[in-house]
């Protein structure tokens, strides 16, 4: 019930990175090729390793305080279970906000220190902010997971890498390497809200059952 599940998001979320390129380059020219190619390396080689590096710590917060989250909803604590929930996407944001500011204000100086390369620091400004709410992602997934709806967050994954294959599919023409900085953005945010809107509602669920 839960294994299954997580393996199939990862397992789409890798088709959906798979996919992506050869999505980008059909159909293009010469020089639209170069240019993609040439945003594609920048974005997955550099941008991406950043923004994604404050998830070590939102993975390690939620699994410091998830036990507590299982121990107090097996219980049926669900007051208690609420307020651990809260507590552990404040956590996390709080982590993906600091950063995404480090990145929006310092993007020059971060590059440089790293890749010794600041080239496309226009790009890792452009995706800092939306990048914060990433930082929630893990937790919501675990939490989903906690409460039973393991294969509801297959569904999110698959709805958040539709979308950003499709903005990459009909905007790479128009848009070029662009196109790949707003699929990513849509894509993210597309399966972080959804998670978010089913954590919600399960426990509006159990409050309207009166169990709070």
């Amino acid at each position: 019930a839960i294994s299954l599940p997580m393996t199939l998001s990862r397992l789409i979320g890798s088709f959906c990175s798979f996919l992506e390129p050869m999505i980008m380059l059909l159909h293009k020219n010469a020089t639209q090729v170069h240019n993609i190619v040439e945003m594609y390396g920048q974005i997955n080689g550099y941008i991406l390793p950043i923004l994604t590096m404050p998830t070590f710590l939102t993975i390690a917060l939620s699994n410091f305080l998830l036990p507590s989250f299982t121990y107090h909803y097996s219980r049926h604590h669900y007051h208690q279970a609420k307020k651990l929930c809260i507590n552990i996407l404040f956590c996390c944001f709080g982590v993906g906000i600091f950063c995404s500011m480090c990145c929006f204000f310092f993007p020059d100086t971060l590059l440089t220190i790293f890749y010794h390369n600041n080239t496309c620091s226009p790009s890792l400004k452009q995706l800092a902010i939306p990048f914060a709410f990433y930082s929630l992602q893990p937790c919501l997934s675990s939490i989903l997971h906690a409460l039973s709806l393991s294969k509801k967050s297959v569904y999110d994954t698959l709805s958040g890498c539709l979308i950003r294959l499709c903005i990459v599919g009909f905007l790479s023409s128009v848009l070029q390497g662009n196109a790949l900085l707003i699929g990513l953005c849509m894509g993210m945010l597309t399966t972080t809200f959804l998670h978010a809107i089913r954590v919600w509602h399960a426990f509006q669920t159990l409050k309207k059952n009166a169990l709070f």
